[in-house]
């Protein structure tokens, strides 16, 4: 449960269960506390995840290596910078990931260090590079620090905070967005994308509407692919399909795979498998050609479906177009082969594919067997 909630970005509920487990008669183990750490870093949560750091020193799970780099990132994004150099220290056998986090941290600090010596801290187009680089490593303490500094804001360096703010504190995006409106600085389409992509949840749908809303009266939606595929996705992730229908039909552009696959592939997330397979065959009507994230897709609704005849016709264009080299599409044929009942054919697809380098195309070939009676198999394959 905990790596699903993980896998979905619901930070709060794997707090929230871990929170559950202490009280228990559960063993927390590294995968719990990398998991925990990891939910802290997303929502911010320093104090939380200092804690969940002195019971994993009690627990005797600080030197394990995977919770100690989840440590050094947890504090970096935190922007307890001090501290994240200091777990970064006590790590004895470091790996790349080690030092990845910390060469990040670092490298951007010096790089500060040197604008500050240089007196460019201030400039714009330096302080918003360094509010761009604190965002996206998740030190947005920092990023906060240096456009207070600056000696007038822009739209760049706006952007690049609200970008850093949206996904984990959304409310103080939106503060942003008034403050940068009030200065007179005109919201872009970066500005609404940031801010489309973080209303990802129902109980966002009212605010969502309304920055659509303003970017249709500020004549933003000119390009359709770049704030139309997360107008899309937003509705989506809402469970509004009916109103990303709509708005897909306002649409001019018929010959963007961008925006059929992002109508696609919501359609098949919300389990709409059927309304997935026929927004595809409109698709390849207007001579769309798919990509990856299509692909995936539409194979996904033919599985759910047990739709096998329309699934050998996309597994087809997939060998035509040469996607059944990557391992996505490939793991997604070889499941649904299996769902259908067609055990054969999925190890087929599995043993002619070369990109078995990631764990997805062997837990799909596993489950396939298994699902299907092939016991031994599912064994050999596991072993292998």
């Amino acid at each position: 449960m905990l790596g699903g909630y993980k896998q979905n970005g619901c930070a709060d509920e794997v707090i929230e269960l871990i929170s559950q487990m202490k009280g228990s008669d559960s063993h927390p183990d590294e995968f719990t506390y990398t998991s925990t750490l990891s939910a802290c870093a997303s929502l911010g949560c320093l104090e939380t995840g200092r804690q969940f750091h002195g019971l994993m020193i009690k627990n005797k799970f600080a030197s394990n290596l995977f919770v100690a780099n989840a440590l050094v990132d947890m504090y970096a994004k935190s922007g307890a910078l001090k501290e994240a150099r200091q777990q970064f220290e006590i790590i004895k056998d470091r790996d790349n990931v080690s030092w990845n986090a910390i060469i990040n941290l670092e490298n951007g600090k010096q790089v500060h260090c040197l604008a500050i010596k240089s007196g460019l801290d201030k400039s714009l187009y330096a302080g918003s590079a360094l509010i761009d680089l604190y965002a996206k490593s998740g030190t947005i303490w920092d990023a906060h620090k240096v456009l207070h500094v600056m000696p007038r804001q822009s739209a760049v360096s706006m952007n690049a905070l609200i970008a850093g703010y949206a996904p984990k504190h959304f409310d103080k995006a939106i503060i942003l967005l008034q403050e940068m409106q009030v200065d007179g600085l005109k919201p872009s389409e970066v500005t609404y994308t940031s801010l489309l992509d973080a209303c990802n949840e129902p109980h966002k749908m009212n605010i969502g509407r309304q920055f659509h809303c303003l970017i249709v009266k500020n004549g933003l939606l000119c390009d359709e692919e770049f704030l139309g595929t997360s107008l899309l996705c937003m509705y989506m992730n809402s469970l509004r399909d009916t109103d990303a229908r709509i708005l897909f039909e306002e649409f001019k552009n018929r010959e963007s795979a961008v925006l059929w696959t992002a109508l696609i592939s919501g359609h098949t997330q919300n389990d709409c498998n059927h309304e997935a397979l026929h927004f595809y065959r409109e698709m390849r009507g207007y001579n769309v050609l798919p990509y990856q994230a299509t692909f995936v897709s539409v194979i996904k609704a033919c599985a759910a479906l047990s739709s096998l005849q329309e699934g050998r016709q996309i597994h087809t264009l997939i060998y035509k177009t040469g996607y059944v080299s990557d391992e996505l599409t490939t793991s997604a044929l070889v499941d649904m082969y299996a769902k259908c009942g067609e055990a054969k054919c999925s190890a087929q697809v599995f043993d002619e594919t070369n990109s078995k380098n990631g764990i997805s195309c062997w837990n799909s070939m596993i489950v396939g067997f298994a699902k299907n009676g092939y016991a031994e198999d599912a064994l050999r394959i596991f072993f292998r």
